[in-house]
C-alpha cells in the first residue's frame, strides 16, 4: 500500500497507529517506528486492522486478475496454433 492508503487509513481511529509510517524511510527504520509506536495500540485494532489489511490486499488481487484478464486472453488468442487459419 503506498503513502497515500496508508495516510488515509491513519485517519480512522483504529488505524490511527499507522500515522507513523513513512514509505519513504528505510525499511528497518520504518520497522522499529512502529514498533515503538505499537505497544500502546489495543490489540483488538492491531487484529481489526490486520483483518481489513488482508480484505485490501485480496481486493486488490482480484481487480488486479481482472484487469489482466483481457490482456491474458489476447495473448492466449495470438499464440494459438491455429490463428493462420484464422486471419485468412
Amino acid at each position: 500500500m503506498g503513502k497515500d492508503g496508508l495516510s488515509l487509513l491513519a485517519q480512522v481511529d483504529k488505524f490511527a497507529f499507522l500515522g507513523v509510517l513513512d514509505s519513504a524511510k528505510p525499511e528497518h527504520r520504518a520497522r522499529s517506528e512502529l514498533l515503538e509506536c505499537i505497544s500502546s495500540v489495543k490489540r483488538e485494532d492491531i487484529t481489526i486492522a490486520d483483518q481489513e489489511a488482508v480484505r485490501l490486499l485480496q481486493l486488490v488481487r482480484f481487480r488486479t486478475e481482472e484487469m489482466l484478464a483481457p490482456a491474458y486472453r489476447e495473448i492466449e488468442f495470438e499464440n494459438h496454433p491455429e490463428i493462420s487459419f484464422w486471419l485468412r
